[in-house]
């Protein structure tokens, strides 16, 4: 009987060491949750000019939560550090952000309070939709091209057809490439080109990243 309360003994010994008995988390994730709710998380500073710059912040809120899930946590008297890994719904509408936080909480008379907020990684912005031909076709418009060695814009009365012939989306490398083919006619010289548009999704956006004539007009 000794020895059978020895072996017990020594196997909760080991389950404790080895972390297959954990103790409760102070603090629960749906806690967490709500605590973070009306936070800004700092996303990105940009130079306005010489003097000014401007602060992009993402405002964390019950709707824009897409998921949130613990990486680990260390408890050390009356403090609790959790790193948490959270996928939110970017402010602008085309696609998401993950970034992993560094929380501190710290024990006082009326319980847990999260004191500290950090960044532990880099924000990834993640696209979930591609651009609209009509948005490639629409950026096309206004812009002035060399026909014949004429500068004609392609205003909507000079484009006489706008096409896209060819389209190459790759999501992981946020890329969305377009070959466009683009007549031209200002009734005193006309010519047909092929214009590339690429767009990248930088910052939580899709946004030009390059752009060119690549068979002239003829």
């Amino acid at each position: 009987m000794k020895r059978k309360a020895i072996i017990l003994l020594s196997l909760v010994v080991i389950m404790l060491i080895s972390g297959v008995v954990q103790a409760k988390a102070p603090v629960s994730m749906e806690q967490i949750k709500k605590d973070l709710v009306g936070k800004e998380i700092k996303e990105y500073t940009e130079q306005i000019n010489y003097y000014e710059t401007k602060t992009y912040k993402l405002k964390i809120t019950k709707n824009n939560i897409k998921d949130m899930k613990m990486i680990k946590s260390q408890t050390r008297d009356m403090q609790y550090k959790v790193f948490i890994n959270m996928t939110l719904i970017n402010s602008r509408n085309e696609g998401l952000v993950n970034v992993d936080l560094k929380l501190l909480y710290n024990k006082y008379d009326q319980g847990w309070i999260l004191d500290e907020i950090s960044k532990d990684s880099k924000i990834d912005y993640i696209p979930t939709k591609t651009i609209s031909k009509d948005r490639a076709k629409n950026y096309i418009q206004g812009e002035p091209f060399f026909v014949v060695e004429y500068p004609i814009r392609a205003s909507e009365e000079n484009i006489k057809s706008l096409k896209i012939i060819k389209r190459k989306t790759d999501l992981d490398k946020k890329l969305d490439s377009f070959l466009i083919s683009l007549a031209l006619d200002n009734g005193h010289v006309s010519g047909v080109g092929l214009i590339k548009l690429v767009y990248r999704f930088d910052k939580g956006e899709w946004s030009i990243y390059d752009r060119g004539v690549v068979q002239e007009f003829k």
